[in-house]
């Protein structure tokens, strides 16, 4: 999931339940609040897995001999779908 949707997310959360605070609503409150922690949880796995992550492409583009696809056997194109 890409960064900035996470962080959209949580922006949007924490704005929708600070306008439902000012008057206090509680049907916007509580649902955007609970939306704003899904957010900050998305925030937090995307803190925890951004150094797996750039390993792993790392590790993808290193490898010899062409795609990781050539490697699996998929590497074959085909050039029509009929015999």
């Amino acid at each position: 999931m890409p960064f900035s949707y996470s962080l959209a997310s949580f922006a949007g959360g924490c704005a929708w339940t600070c306008y439902g605070l000012l008057p206090f609503d509680p049907f916007i409150c509580f649902s955007d609040g609970f939306g704003t922690l899904l957010g900050l949880g998305q925030l937090i796995l995307c803190a925890i897995y951004y150094k797996s992550t750039k390993r792993q492409m790392e590790a993808r583009q290193t490898v010899e001999g062409g795609s990781c696809a050539d490697q699996l056997g998929g590497g074959q194109k085909r050039t029509s779908l009929q015999p």
